[in-house]
């Protein structure tokens, strides 16, 4: 083999690995653009549940601020209540005691 041959197959086997480098590194781009759409898409979808998790977190929180109003509302209405049932016992006692059955057994 002559000289001029040995160096035309040398550049030959180089050009064949260059290709198939190039095409590896092709194949490599294209799959690597597909993951990036792909993470992006999921990012994005992450984001999307985030967004509407706060939404909920907010709402959650109004509900119990509610919540924990109407409860103090309603322990300040059952101490009322009782307060009332309180005074109206002691007010008919003070009755009882006043009335002319209770004068008269009395003596």
């Amino acid at each position: 083999m002559s000289e001029a041959e040995t160096w035309r197959a040398r550049f030959e086997r180089e050009r064949a690995a260059r290709r198939e480098a190039e095409d590896l590194l092709n194949d490599k781009s294209r799959e690597l653009y597909r993951t990036n759409e792909s993470l992006a898409a999921r990012v994005q979808e992450l984001a999307n549940t985030l967004q509407a998790l706060a939404e909920a977190n907010t709402r959650l929180e109004a509900e119990k601020a509610t919540r924990e109003r109407v409860e103090a509302e309603l322990r300040l209405a059952q101490r009322l209540e009782a307060v009332g049932q309180l005074a109206a016992g002691v007010a008919h006692e003070i009755n009882s005691i006043h009335s002319p059955n209770h004068v008269v057994n009395w003596i």
